[in-house]
């Protein structure tokens, strides 16, 4: 109602703003179902602020499952350190929280790493787990994923792995 609201209010005609609105799927990145693996559901999302890990994965609970996987990559060495505090909060909500390292076109000090956050999580009794590369990932859930479990995968480049897991063409095109 919202959106046809908004459209009407913006010139459109309602008839046009419904009709739009039913081929209306979603924004791609945002709490995307890719597919399945193994009777495991695949969802990818863009999240890379703590905030949006949070509600990302609160979303992601409210679907029935047996073990939930939380894959995240963050974006920049620099945004990864300074965020760290709340990505070890966010990502704790996860049964099975995995990192693999940032994503990073830009910076040039890499002093910071993904396992940090991964260690400190495990540190609050959380089995989490840090594989470095984005391929570690993917062999990993093929090795562990089992019908009902649901992997949401975060980030920029590790969204690659959803695509893979599911068939995909590309969360690019």
């Amino acid at each position: 109602m919202a959106a046809i609201a908004c459209a009407y209010l913006n010139g459109a005609d309602a008839e046009s703003a419904v009709k739009a609105l039913a081929d209306f799927s979603g924004a791609e990145g945002r709490f995307t179902e890719v597919g399945f693996y193994n009777g495991a559901r695949i969802i990818a999302d863009y999240a890379h602020h703590p905030d949006s890990v949070k509600v990302t994965l609160e979303a992601a609970n409210n679907f029935p499952h047996q073990k939930l996987y939380a894959i995240f990559q963050p974006i920049t060495y620099s945004r990864a350190k300074g965020l760290a505090d709340g990505f070890v909060e966010a990502l704790s909500m996860a049964e099975k929280p995995i990192l693999t390292e940032v994503y990073d076109d830009r910076e040039k000090d890499h002093s910071f790493s993904s396992k940090i956050i991964a260690d400190r999580i495990k540190e609050k009794g959380i089995d989490a787990l840090f594989l470095p590369t984005i391929n570690d990932v993917e062999e990993y859930l093929k090795e562990v994923l089992e019908p009902n479990d649901i992997a949401v995968i975060m980030g920029s480049n590790v969204r690659e792995v959803a695509d893979h897991l599911t068939d995909r063409k590309s969360h690019f095109e």
